[in-house]
């Protein structure tokens, strides 16, 4: 006979998760539609920015975006199978878009604070996680 001895989400671990797919879910819209509606985009923009902004900027940006954060909501949906590797390739998609933030924008401290908070939360929980 087999033990299988099948260990419960808690409570916070489930909140968090869905907490935190819902926003990231969001942002991968919010890339994708930065994909489709590329001219819209950067015309709209280069009403309110100065400089030049070229329609391929927009899309490179999207599309390392929209894969990114696709990478976020992969390592989500394996922290809430509780798999360790999906915590590492949570984190690490976080860090990528850290150190993108930093090399080519304004770092946004509310992003980083909210990423930090969902990392520091699923990482209390390493210890369930297989």
């Amino acid at each position: 006979m087999k033990n299988d001895i099948k260990i419960e989400r808690p409570l916070l671990l489930n909140v968090t998760s869905i907490i935190a797919l819902t926003y990231y879910s969001v942002m991968l819209v919010f890339f994708i539609f930065g994909i489709i509606f590329n001219k819209f985009i950067t015309e709209a923009f280069t009403d309110y920015i100065s400089g030049d902004l070229q329609i391929q900027n927009v899309l490179v940006v999207s599309l390392i975006g929209s894969v990114l954060y696709l990478v976020c909501i992969i390592g989500l949906l394996q922290i809430r199978k509780l798999r360790k590797p999906g915590l590492l390739i949570y984190t690490s998609a976080i860090l990528v878009i850290f150190f993108l933030k930093i090399s080519f924008f304004d770092i946004s401290i509310l992003n980083t604070i909210i990423s930090l908070v969902f990392i520091l939360i699923f990482t209390m929980f390493i210890r369930i996680l297989k």
